[in-house]
């Protein structure tokens, strides 16, 4: 398995990695000015519905900015792949996967190819379907496996599939990337509803991920 010691980037005022709630709130505040400057701009929407949950815990608004967006540019790859995670943090995961794969028609050779590939596994994690969220997880690592993320959705896959070594290195990987990486910490950063998050947790915690 590939190992890694990179610190993955900020994508557009996004926290992926370190800095935790605090940032994701304060790039929350940017992209709410921008959704207040511009309110058909379906890139800042997009981003807005996919932070919504955790800063403000509204998962009926985050899902109505994300249908509000595409809405405003159904030709935006961005707008679909960011409203694709909205949808997975708010547990409605069928959905979510019709966004990313409508994402992945529009921008086949997308470089962030990885965020949809790993969305689409947490998608198929609630949906129970384990084998095909692996699949999803390791492709997303292959594109980007420098990505704290992409390791947390195939430590989660591994574990609610049976595979309880594997996902144990794979989550050593994340923890190289994100050494204050915890069931808690990701709910905050996140925004989990209970439902979207049930499954997913218990795969980290299955994995060996620190509550």
């Amino acid at each position: 398995m590939q190992t890694t010691k990179k610190k993955e980037p900020l994508e557009s005022g996004l926290s992926t990695n370190q800095g935790g709630t605090g940032l994701v709130r304060r790039s929350g505040s940017w992209w709410i000015l921008a959704v207040q400057i511009d309110p058909d701009n379906a890139e800042a929407l997009a981003v807005l519905a996919r932070r919504t949950p955790a800063i403000t815990g509204d998962h009926q608004e985050a899902m109505r900015l994300a249908d509000r967006a595409v809405s405003s540019n159904p030709n935006s790859a961005v707008a679909w792949r960011h409203t694709g995670h909205a949808f997975v943090t708010c547990g409605a995961s069928e959905k979510a996967v019709i966004h990313f794969e409508r994402a992945l028609r529009l921008s086949p050779r997308d470089p962030h190819g990885h965020d949809v590939a790993h969305g689409i596994g947490l998608a198929l994690i609630q949906l129970n379907q384990t084998a095909e969220a692996v699949a999803f997880a390791r492709r997303a690592i292959q594109q980007n496996p420098n990505v704290s993320a992409c390791w947390r959705t195939l430590a989660a896959a591994l574990a609610q599939s049976g595979q309880l070594e594997e996902a144990s290195e794979a989550l050593r990987q994340v923890l190289l990337i994100d050494p204050s990486c915890t069931v808690q910490t990701m709910a905050r950063r996140v925004g989990y509803s209970e439902k979207a998050g049930a499954r997913i947790f218990d795969g980290w915690r299955k994995a060996g991920m620190a509550e």
